[in-house]
């Protein structure tokens, strides 16, 4: 589980942005402490120096969670399964 940080701003379009220092993948979970779901990260926007993460909530934000930590919890890499392929030949 890897923490972003505390809520700074909920957009007008419901979007969540909060300042980072560990920069997590597109598409990971995020998770308040108490390891409710909260929604996806979307994207990674602000300069290099001082990033934030846009996350996409998957409800309506409650007023009285703006001032929680989030956490993220890694997205899990999909693995590659090598097959031999065998030539079919017609008789």
């Amino acid at each position: 589980m890897l923490k972003l940080g505390r809520i700074l701003h909920v957009t007008s379009n419901g979007f969540i942005i909060v300042p980072i220092k560990n920069i997590p993948a597109i598409g990971a979970k995020v998770v308040d402490k108490r390891m409710k779901k909260i929604g996806v990260v979307f994207d990674i926007i602000g300069p290099t120096s001082r990033p934030f993460a846009v996350i996409k909530p998957f409800s309506d934000i409650d007023i009285n969670s703006l001032d929680s930590v989030l956490y993220c919890i890694s997205k899990e890499k999909k693995r590659k399964i090598k097959r031999r392929g065998k030539s079919l030949k017609k008789k």
